[in-house]
């Protein structure tokens, strides 16, 4: 039988396009994670903190709870978007002073 694990889905944008995002489980890294991609890291059941990192900057941190039966999802991505992206103070903005929340980490519903 396989074990439960932590999905993570990675929106598909131009900032950091052809760059990964690395995946750190109770920081330890657990993999990457490609523009537009999915991936699926196996865990045992039980409570984990996650994250992203990209160079110097990360996601924020989330309290996630593997269970016997189900995978947990999350999705991921960068919170420069839309507009912003053109702003040219937006990158220096977040790098210098926001870099706990450059990248964006949330819950989704479990898939069953």
């Amino acid at each position: 039988m396989e074990l439960p694990g932590l999905v993570i889905e990675r929106d598909l944008r131009f900032v950091n396009a052809v760059r990964n995002y690395r995946v750190m489980v109770n920081d330890a890294e657990m993999g990457k994670i490609e523009n537009g991609e999915t991936v699926r890291i196996p865990l045992e059941p039980g409570e984990y903190e996650v994250h992203l990192i990209i160079d110097w900057c990360r996601s924020n941190k989330v309290a996630v709870t593997i269970k016997t039966v189900q995978d947990l999802t999350l999705r991921c991505g960068c919170a420069i978007r839309g507009w912003h992206y053109l702003n040219p103070f937006s990158m220096p903005y977040y790098i210098f002073f926001r870099r706990h929340k450059y990248l964006y980490l949330l819950d989704k519903e479990p898939v069953t």
